[in-house]
């Protein structure tokens, strides 16, 4: 399957695009400005929930997201080939977004989120299959989607 891998380019747009959905909708909808400033702002991790959500319920029902099917890509299970579990789909944005992204305010937890963006966007890059820590951690595989 090789030859149907995605590489990071249409990776990280996709992610880009879904992340701008996520934060978009919450902005018209549900978040309001931070009340209490100088504290954890709460909207970070109502972000942060509805993205891992977002991604898990997309992927699982339809094998990609709104950015991932702009790009052209659907994800799929590394051993069977076939439609991930919920447990995957799950556990895939959740290890994105936990080591990829310093969520909390605090100078170390930043640096380990960009330390570990590096690192991944570095395997990405140069694994033969294109697969992320985040793919190897969760049993997943990026793909070229099927043309409908």
């Amino acid at each position: 399957m090789e030859s149907s891998n995605v590489g990071p380019l249409p990776r990280i747009i996709a992610v880009l695009i879904d992340g701008f959905l996520v934060v978009l909708l919450l902005n018209v909808t549900v978040l309001k400005p931070n009340t209490f400033p100088g504290v954890i702002d709460i909207r970070t991790f109502i972000i942060t929930a509805a993205f891992i959500v977002y991604e898990a319920l997309m992927v699982f029902k339809l094998g990609t997201t709104v950015g991932k099917r702009i790009m052209g890509i659907t994800v799929i299970d590394y051993l069977t080939q076939g439609k991930p579990t919920m447990k995957q789909c799950f556990f895939r944005p959740w290890v994105k977004l936990f080591f990829g992204i310093g969520i909390i305010s605090n100078t170390f937890v930043a640096f380990m989120g960009i330390l570990f963006s590096l690192l991944n966007l570095y395997k990405l890059s140069t694994d033969k299959e294109h697969r992320a820590i985040h793919d190897v951690i969760a049993g997943t595989l990026a793909v070229k989607a099927k043309p409908q």
